[in-house]
């Protein structure tokens, strides 16, 4: 897969910091999403529509059905927010759904105003808390609690209690402060002004989980909260939260030169740890920490940022860093590894120190109660396709910038009880010790696995949206893919689900690129067909183009065909080709159909020509080579018939008159009206015929605006004109000539005996009976 031209060099620190430095604002906005240039989906197949959230929910009834909570991308009006509970049978299908009017209604303007979009927070098994935000300078929050089921397996959803804040929250997490075994939801805000110079802090708000009523407050004066965890990171019962402090306010660009490590007691905001100048060579980023459990103490440790780069912070000991990595190392993924020596965890990382690195380690609480690493490994871009592996990378450094976790998955695949770690370009099946490249998973995550029977299915969250900062398409961050003690930052960018087939992660070492091709001239309808593998992910720009102006030449840069603005109108969008229900994604051919006509020429008029730029991306994330063609608008009349019936009723009776035409075409009949066409284009022109000939026109227009005319000429009665009259004619004729060889016949058997009144025509036998002979020609007798 390749790099675009501008980041096809090698990727040195200098380079990083310059891509954060250049790209600060664009990070900053899209750390809350909107869902522009996303096309609502007509599939019949519910995961191919546009979903801005994902819950997985507990199997329900007796058949253990596995069921999904998801939010509409699509809203159908501003601060509306669908809600659906799917049940798989042999599709998915809809089981409940709600609409909640959040209250924001008459507050905002637009549906795509960065910041409303809702996301998340799980609070149990059958309890969320749905979360939308009015950005500034409105800063509202709306939280609505939401229960999945009605007791006794029976699903349904249903809103149990709601809370309304004048302020803006960026961050949420699920956290049970008290210790009590309930999860309270906490709430955090960064969206501070400086004052006189001074910067006013964070705000952390802890609400009731049940009831959403507010319970305390804690402040942090003077510093921005960024890239945090849930956790308990020390012996008083209660959830903590561990993060970074930055003393920039409104936010910056998040560098590690001022950055401080902060444990904070979420029960009464007691401060528990405080590390300051925890990256001393003055590292461009700083990863969210992880949170692991080596012993089930009822601590946590961590994997975040100190002195001496990325380590293993174990509270238990001190708050001692176990080294893992540089300062320019980012966590990925951590999760329980079980070996045959006791409980272990499973680590993966990014690293820059001297080139493009991904590295895995296991971490054990050892004899002697230290922290351990070992069976570690590492995949270099000096040893793998360089160029996927730097893709990846940027993909990290998109999620660094979102405060969110990369994309990565520690799950079993293909055997139930053995797990296998996924990162973005790299992989290590179950039961190997060696990283190897694996599938790009650039703009798409792994969600789980269910299995189906014999059969496991890989979930895939395939994103739809465009991220402004590293230009490729966003990796959606759904509730179900958040790590362990997750501290959310803001919702997720809308994505489609995809049903793969889970082994296919590990059997395949190349995984298949796909192909975007253009056609050359529109549907009737002014629209183009792209066809490409089910499942996959088209992101189109669609420019208007002037007669005078040229045909562009040449395929795009990356650049080019996602982000940057073309002359003229311009529309870009994000479309998927539909899966059929309960079929597989990737097996089968289909096409994505694209409206041009929308795309005008400046002041509005019409255009006849477009430039069409595609970049393809399936479901393992791989990114087509970028495609860009000229399409011309469809000048072809439509297909136009309709039929003159041989008999019909006479006037003052309604004769009907069958024909079709081009679906969707506009058919009008002069003196009758405009037909309606069903959707194969079939009508039924209903009109009184007097019973000599008359002309009916008929005429056929296309979206393209293309006209086709037929002239049909009926008659009422029986249409005598279609009579076979020379047929007839000719069996008239036939039957005067045989009449008159009849008549002569007859004549001829009524004649004289021979001497009597003429000459011998015959002879006469023994019995006096006259027999008749026939006339021979001249030299015709025997010889």
């Amino acid at each position: 897969m390749p790099l675009p031209a501008s980041r096809r060099r090698s990727i040195t620190h200098p380079v990083v910091i310059a891509i954060l430095a250049t790209t600060a604002l664009a990070s900053w906005l899209a750390a809350v999403p909107g869902t522009a240039g996303v096309e609502p989906s007509d599939s019949r197949n519910l995961l191919d529509h546009p979903i801005v959230d994902l819950a997985l929910l507990d199997a329900a009834g007796p058949d253990g059905a596995p069921r999904l909570l998801v939010v509409d991308a699509v809203q159908r009006a501003p601060g509306v927010v669908r809600i659906a509970l799917l049940r798989r049978d042999r599709s998915w299908g809809l089981e409940a759904e709600l609409t909640l009017d959040t209250g924001l209604t008459g507050v905002l303007r637009s549906t795509d105003v960065p910041g409303t979009t809702p996301w998340l927070i799980g609070l149990g098994p059958t309890r969320f808390a749905l979360i939308v935000v009015a950005p500034p300078p409105i800063d509202r929050t709306v939280v609505v609690g939401i229960q999945t089921d009605a007791g006794a397996g029976r699903s349904e959803l249903s809103e149990t209690a709601r809370q309304e804040m004048s302020v803006g929250f960026d961050d949420a997490g699920a956290a049970d402060v008290d210790g009590d075994g309930t999860a309270e939801l906490v709430l955090g805000s960064a969206r501070t002004a400086r004052n006189g110079g001074t910067c006013q802090g964070s705000t952390l708000q802890v609400l009731d989980g049940a009831t959403l009523a507010p319970r305390a407050a804690v402040d942090v004066p003077g510093r921005r909260l960024a890239g945090s965890v849930v956790g308990r990171w020390d012996d008083v019962p209660g959830d903590d939260l561990l993060g970074y402090a930055y003393p920039n306010c409104p936010a910056g660009p998040d560098t590690a030169s001022e950055v401080a490590l902060l444990a904070l007691r979420l029960s009464d905001g007691g401060l528990i740890l405080e590390e300051v100048g925890i990256a001393p060579d003055a590292a461009p980023f700083v990863g969210p920490p992880a949170r692991i459990d080596l012993d089930g103490t009822g601590t946590h440790e961590a994997i975040a940022m100190s002195g001496d780069g990325l380590a293993v912070l174990d509270p238990a000991s001190g708050w001692l860093a176990t080294p893992l990595g540089s300062s320019y190392a980012v966590p990925i993924v951590a999760g329980d590894d079980p070996d045959v020596n006791g409980r272990a965890v499973r680590i993966a990382w990014t690293d820059l120190e001297d080139q493009v690195a991904i590295a895995t380690a296991r971490v054990r609480r050892d004899g002697d109660g230290t922290v351990g690493i070992s069976a570690r490994d590492d995949l270099r871009s000096g040893e793998a396709d360089a160029s996927r592996l730097e893709a990846a990378y940027l993909e990290t450094i998109g999620a660094v910038q979102r405060q969110t976790a990369p994309a990565g998955w520690l799950g079993s695949t293909t055997e139930a009880d053995c797990d296998d770690l996924i990162v973005a370009g790299a992989i290590l099946p179950c039961g190997e010790t060696e990283l190897r490249a694996g599938a790009a998973w650039i703009g798409t995550r792994p969600v789980t696995v269910l299995a189906d029977g014999q059969r496991r299915r890989l979930f895939i969250a395939a994103g739809l949206a465009l991220d402004p900062s590293t230009t490729y398409p966003m990796t959606p961050t759904p509730w179900a893919t958040g790590p362990a003690g997750w501290w959310r930052h803001g919702p997720s960018g809308p994505f489609a689900l995809s049903e793969m087939r889970a082994g296919d992660v590990t059997y395949f070492r190349d995984f298949p690129v796909p192909r975007a091709s253009i056609e050359r001239t529109t549907t009737p309808d002014a629209t183009t067909d792209l066809p490409g593998f089910t499942g996959a992910r088209l992101f189109v720009r669609v420019t208007a183009l002037a007669a005078d102006v040229p045909d562009p030449t040449g395929p795009p840069t990356l650049d080019e065909a996602l982000v940057d603005p073309s002359s003229g109108s311009a529309n870009a969008m994000a479309t998927r080709i539909s899966v059929p229900p309960g079929v597989e994604a990737g097996r089968d051919g289909g096409f994505a159909t694209i409206p041009l006509g929308n795309a005008t020429l400046p002041g509005g008029s019409r255009a006849d020509r477009w430039s069409v730029s595609v970049v393809a991306l399936n479901d393992w994330g791989e990114l087509g080579p970028p495609a860009r063609g000229v399409v011309v608008r469809d000048a072809i009349g439509p297909f136009l018939v309709v039929e003159a019936p041989f008999t019909s009723p006479v006037w003052p009776l309604a004769a009907s008159l069958d024909g079709s035409a081009e679906p969707r075409s506009i058919v009008h009949v002069e003196g009758v009206g405009e037909m309606v066409l069903d959707r194969r284009g079939r009508f039924t022109i209903q009109t009184a015929l007097a019973p000599w000939p008359q002309t009916l026109r008929v005429t056929a227009t296309d979206a393209s605006g293309n006209v086709t005319e037929r002239d049909v000429s009926v008659v009422g009665g029986i249409d005598y004109r279609r009579f076979p009259w020379s047929v007839i004619a000719a069996m008239a004729l036939l039957l005067v000539v045989g009449a008159s060889g009849l008549r002569g016949a007859g004549r001829r058997r009524g004649g004289v005996a021979p001497g009597v009144g003429g000459p011998a025509q015959g002879y006469a036998t023994a019995d006096g009976a006259f027999t008749e002979m026939e006339d021979l020609p001249p030299g015709g007798g025997l010889a």
